[in-house]
C-alpha cells in the first residue's frame, strides 16, 4: 500500500459504484470530504485506526454532533475504507472502529393545537420573510410534509384542481416526485401570496427560496428551514431541544389522529 492516496480520485470512484439515490451519495460525499479536510489540516497522509478514533472525538467534542449523527459519519468512513481494501488500494483501517452508543438521541416532541395557533399568529406576514415563513410552517404543520420535500419543491409542483391544490412531492426512497399532497385553501392561499410577492417567472424556480444576498432566489436549504422554525418557536417562548422543524411533521400526524378520534367517538 502507498504512503498516501488521492482522496478525491478514490472518493468519486467509490460514489460512482454505490447503488444509492443521488441524495444519499451526496450525503456520503459531504461526510467524507469533512473527514479528508480534517486529515489534511493535521498533515495526516497515511491515516490509521487511531486517526479515525481521534476524528470521532473531534466530531463529539469540537463539532458538538450527536451520537446519532456521528454514527452516520462513521458509516460513510467504514464503507469507503472497506471498498478501498476490496480494490487493493488501502487497508480497511475502520473495520474495528466502533461508534458511540446512541444513548443521547432525543426523541422529538410535538406541538398542541394552541401552540400551533400561537406560532402562526406570531408571524408578521407584511414582509416577504414573514410570508415565506408562514406559508412554509403552515404547510408543514398542516400536511406533515417532510423537510426534504419542502426543500425540493418547485413552483411547477403546485397543480390547481378546482377547490383545492395538489403539491407533488418526492416520497422517501424515491427518485422522482411520485406522491401528491392535497392542499386546502387555508394551506395553498398563503403559498400563493408568497409566490405573488416573489413574482416568479418559471415553474422550475423553488417553491421556497433563500432571501439572503449570497443565495438569493436559490432553493432554501434544509439547514435554513430548521433555523427558521427554531427561531419562530423561540419567538413565542418555545426553546426545547425536543421541538424542532421535524416536530412539525409529528405535530401534523398527531393532530390528525386527535381529529379522527373526535370525529369517530366511541
Amino acid at each position: 500500500m502507498g504512503v498516501n492516496f488521492d482522496y478525491k480520485k478514490y472518493l468519486y470512484m467509490f460514489l460512482d459504484l454505490l447503488e444509492l439515490r443521488e441524495t444519499s451519495k451526496g450525503t456520503y460525499k459531504r461526510q467524507l470530504k469533512l473527514f479528508f479536510r480534517w486529515l489534511e489540516n493535521r498533515d495526516i497522509v497515511k491515516p490509521n485506526s487511531e486517526a479515525i478514533a481521534a476524528y470521532i472525538v473531534y466530531l463529539e467534542k469540537k463539532k458538538g454532533l450527536s451520537d446519532f449523527t456521528i454514527c452516520g459519519y462513521l458509516t460513510a468512513i467504514k464503507l469507503f475504507f472497506s471498498w478501498l481494501e476490496t480494490v487493493n488500494k488501502y487497508p480497511d483501517i475502520a473495520k474495528k472502529i466502533k461508534g458511540p452508543k446512541k444513548k443521547n438521541i432525543i426523541k422529538k416532541a410535538f406541538l398542541n393545537n394552541e401552540q400551533v395557533e400561537e406560532l402562526l399568529k406570531s408571524i408578521d406576514r407584511a414582509t416577504v420573510d414573514g410570508k415565506r415563513d408562514y406559508a412554509l410552517i403552515n404547510l408543514m404543520v398542516s400536511t406533515g410534509i417532510r423537510i426534504i420535500e419542502v426543500q425540493q419543491a418547485k413552483r411547477g409542483d403546485l397543480i390547481d384542481c378546482c377547490d383545492f391544490v395538489v403539491l407533488w412531492a418526492q416520497g422517501k426512497g424515491k427518485d422522482f416526485k411520485n406522491k401528491h399532497i392535497k392542499l386546502e385553501k387555508a394551506i395553498f392561499a398563503p403559498i400563493y401570496e408568497y409566490l405573488d410577492e416573489r413574482k416568479l417567472s418559471s415553474d422550475t424556480e423553488p417553491l421556497f427560496a433563500s432571501h439572503s444576498k449570497k443565495n438569493f432566489g436559490q432553493s432554501i436549504t434544509i439547514r435554513s428551514i430548521s433555523r427558521i422554525v427554531k427561531n419562530r418557536l423561540r419567538a413565542i417562548g418555545i426553546n426545547n431541544k425536543k421541538i424542532s422543524a421535524d416536530s412539525l411533521r409529528l405535530t401534523a400526524i398527531n393532530l390528525k389522529k386527535i381529529t379522527k378520534i373526535k370525529s369517530h367517538p366511541r
